[in-house]
């Protein structure tokens, strides 16, 4: 739906305060403030739920904030700055998904894990890139914890990575015709998120070719 007004619409704010949990609901409300108000509305059609702090929060599939720039959220707190980062990794803007990830990898809280988590199945290969270079101690902790606590859907996450090696860079990218160079792959194998059950035929049979064409085991 597309609109114009001069404020957030009711569903607008409904659908941002229900990707994170209550107890951030003052943050949110503050960054809403700072955010320009969207043409359209924020898509629900396809999204990721998953438990924060045994509350159940639900990530837009895309938002359609006006683009923003880093540096003019300064003024923020860090809290406020990493939900910036959060709501803009859903923009419908691949280049401003990229960018944002790049922030919200800087701030590794419990809450931030289902973003992540949405972020590792882009088909934009610069944002598997961006989580792949951001994942230290303190990320595998979290996902480690998020995974007893609350579980991920690991195999429709493997299967979406694998969908999009396949379609957009198997044979299109000769530095990631192998599915173990693929930056999704890579990054939901660190974070203990990819599911050995999917692909494990081909992961096998690449493995076995890239040791009979470079004679590295």
């Amino acid at each position: 739906m597309r609109f114009t007004s001069n404020k957030h619409t009711a569903e607008t704010t409904k659908a941002i305060l229900g990707a994170f949990p209550s107890s951030l609901s003052d943050d949110v409300h503050t960054v809403l403030k700072i955010l320009a108000v969207a043409k359209h509305e924020v898509s629900l059609d396809t999204h990721y739920s998953s438990y924060v702090h045994v509350e159940n929060i639900v990530l837009p599939y895309r938002v359609y904030f006006p683009p923003i720039s880093p540096k003019n959220i300064q003024h923020l707190t860090m809290q406020q700055r990493s939900l910036v980062a959060a709501i803009m990794t859903r923009h419908h803007d691949g280049f401003q998904r990229e960018i944002w990830i790049s922030e919200l990898c800087a701030y590794p809280v419990d809450w931030a894990v289902p973003f992540i988590v949405y972020a590792l199945g882009d088909y934009v290969v610069e944002v598997q890139q961006a989580i792949e270079r951001s994942i230290n101690t303190k990320w595998l902790d979290l996902f480690h914890d998020h995974l007893a606590k609350n579980g991920i859907e690991c195999r429709s996450l493997s299967q979406r990575i694998l969908t999009y090696w396949t379609e957009y860079y198997r044979t299109h990218d000769v530095k990631m015709k192998w599915l173990k160079d693929y930056p999704g792959f890579i990054a939901a194998t660190k974070l203990g998120v990819w599911d050995k059950n999917v692909a494990c035929k081909l992961l096998r049979r690449q493995k076995r070719r890239f040791s009979k064409e470079t004679g590295v085991n």
